[in-house]
């Protein structure tokens, strides 16, 4: 037959083979997360209601709700980052920006629309030879252009945004430069 101790910390009677367990288990004491009631051992909460209140959405924790990176609104999710879709979409759209400006070049044979929304951003919507923001009064429509010609030639001096009526008059539109400028095409014809 086991001996029974009464613990000093709760006044209980515990039985010999678990007593020195039930005093490490009321060192363990601390206080509930959301509410501050004492909850023992490795638990954070001291029912599922403040589990759920914690993990959810963080009320009462004193840890606050996580802010976007963004633009530092609430954020409703306990891991996410962002407040919506747009701010992670900014959050690409930036990273995207400072590659383009470490390089010093966009890659326009993979992706022209990032290289047409890049030069947009920095020179504006106008054209940068004639200089005419509007056309038949609405906002211009600007095309992607390489100055010398060479379309894998993707460096950001080379790169500048035109009007239609600019571009029909350079040297290089509709393949005029044909077999100076690619140096793939003239491979392919021997020259």
């Amino acid at each position: 037959m086991w001996k029974e101790y009464r613990c000093p910390e709760c006044g209980k009677m515990i039985v010999s083979p678990v007593y020195r367990q039930h005093l490490a288990w009321h060192k363990s004491a601390k206080s509930c997360a959301v509410c501050g009631k004492t909850v023992y051992g490795s638990r954070k909460f001291c029912s599922r209601r403040c589990s759920s209140k914690g993990n959810n959405n963080r009320k009462g924790t004193g840890l606050g709700f996580p802010s976007c990176v963004v633009c530092g609104k609430r954020v409703g999710k306990v891991r996410a980052k962002f407040c919506s879709i747009e701010c992670s979409a900014e959050r690409r759209w930036r990273r995207t920006k400072e590659k383009i400006q470490r390089e010093g070049r966009v890659s326009t044979r993979t992706n022209t629309r990032t290289a047409r929304k890049y030069l947009t951003e920095t020179s504006g919507v106008r054209c940068e030879i004639c200089g005419r923001t509007r056309w038949d009064g609405h906002e211009i429509p600007l095309v992607l252009d390489h100055i010398d010609g060479n379309p894998t030639n993707d460096v950001l001096t080379n790169l500048r945004m035109i009007c239609g009526n600019c571009n029909m008059l350079l040297p290089t539109f509709g393949g005029g430069n044909k077999g100076s400028g690619r140096v793939w095409r003239r491979k392919n014809q021997g020259g």
